[in-house]
């Protein structure tokens, strides 16, 4: 098997055959980091070349390099959350709407982890996780969440007021950043009430902040 840094040069710059290939090994490769916690850090290397993706890439194959992220995502360890989510806040504002689309589509994986780390669906037992690791994980899925609502407030034009979904928005960074939050990041009711819930506690802190500072 080539090695994850040749198999992302080929997704960057190969033929559409030669990317879907590469994307079929990245796919081999996670499955085996799934019976081997050791092979996690193999999959460092996607951060590593996504932070210098449009320097080495042209568009097309920057929504290539985008679609394989599915995998690392899943092998994503909390201390990265923080880097990926504001590498998919940089490409959701993008102007091409490929790179959006990709963005939006590639964040539901990293949602899914980090979620998995920190909730219980329907009374299943918590992920073997230290508390650490869950407050970091809870903590990033809500400034997430936070960072796409005071995007979606800078980009929101008066003209938008009048369309009732999503899916009526003309297209552009502003519609992009509507289906990151409600399509990949607050999917369901408990995943609303988590954000919700940490929304009132930080307005609750702010608030007791300003009283003891006016003390």
């Amino acid at each position: 098997m080539e090695s994850l840094k040749e198999l992302i040069a080929v997704i960057k710059t190969g033929a559409p055959a030669e990317v879907k290939a590469a994307q079929k090994q990245a796919e081999r490769l996670y499955n085996k980091v799934c019976r081997n916690a050791e092979l996690e850090k193999v999959f460092a290397v996607f951060l590593e070349e996504a932070f210098v993706l449009e320097k080495t890439a042209d568009v097309e194959h920057q929504v290539y390099f985008i679609n394989t992220l599915k995998w690392p995502f899943f092998a994503a360890r909390p201390e990265t959350f923080i880097f990926w989510i504001d590498l998919l806040l940089s490409w959701v504002v993008r102007p091409e709407g490929k790179i959006r689309l990709a963005a939006v589509r590639a964040a539901q994986y990293l949602v899914v982890n980090i979620v998995f780390m920190f909730d219980e669906p329907d009374g299943v037992g918590r992920p073997k996780e230290s508390p650490e690791n869950i407050n970091l994980a809870k903590a990033c899925f809500c400034g997430f969440a936070l960072k796409v609502a005071q995007l979606t407030e800078t980009h929101m034009e008066p003209r938008f007021k009048r369309h009732k979904f999503i899916d009526s928005l003309p297209a552009g960074v502003y519609k992009s950043l509507q289906q990151l939050m409600w399509e990949s990041i607050l999917t369901c009711d408990r995943l609303e009430k988590i954000y919700t819930d940490f929304l009132a506690e930080a307005q609750k802190k702010a608030a007791q902040h300003t009283t003891f500072g006016r003390a």
